[in-house]
């Protein structure tokens, strides 16, 4: 729940007029729902697409480059990097940035390094 907040940032994008978290608990308690809690696990993006999907669509349309208005969980920005197209994608906090940042260079570091393990057992 910690990171979802921070993914949407203060202004909670997607829900809520209140900006501050004890009138939204509040509210939330009051219309009979269950409390979150900050340690509780909760997906932050519900029914995206499966890079599958982004696959053919790139593939399909001979895409050069990629502008990502919505980047969810950086599906679209995984098929850009393995087909090494330029990739734009906006966003939603510095938070999200920053996750979306981590997971491309963790796939990255994972790939050099079996990358170098293969030419290392072939050679």
């Amino acid at each position: 729940m910690k990171s979802r907040k921070a993914i949407y940032g203060p202004d909670k994008i997607f829900g809520g007029s209140s900006s501050d978290p004890a009138d939204e608990e509040a509210e939330e308690t009051a219309g009979g729902e269950v409390e979150r809690k900050d340690g509780e696990i909760e997906p932050v993006f519900f029914h995206f697409l499966p890079k599958l999907f982004y696959e053919n669509l790139v593939g399909s349309w001979s895409a050069c480059a990629i502008l990502d208005l919505s980047p969810g969980q950086g599906e679209l920005a995984k098929v850009a990097a393995e087909r090494r197209l330029p990739y734009l994608g906006i966003a939603l906090t510095d938070e999200h940035a920053t996750s979306l940042k981590e997971d491309r260079i963790s796939v990255f570091m994972f790939r050099f390094v079996m990358l170098c393990v293969f030419s290392f057992v072939s050679s």
